[in-house]
């Protein structure tokens, strides 16, 4: 994560912005766990898409339906 919250991939490239008062508790790598009394936030890029590919994550037919 960049000093201003920005969580970004290998090339750079940003991702989402996480807002500081999530920040403390954020969990992200090289961190495997946080113990804090109000628990951690994880961001789960698994099935993350953005740019051009953010279009594979639309059901179509469920907005043409709508």
């Amino acid at each position: 994560m960049s000093a201003d919250g920005w969580v970004i991939d290998s090339l750079s490239h940003h991702l989402i912005w996480v807002p500081a008062w999530l920040r403390a508790h954020f969990c992200h790598p090289p961190t495997l766990l946080i113990i804090a009394p109000n628990g951690a936030t994880t961001l789960d890029l698994t099935n993350f898409v953005h740019g051009k590919d953010w279009v594979k994550c639309i059901d179509v037919p469920a907005m043409v339906s709508t």
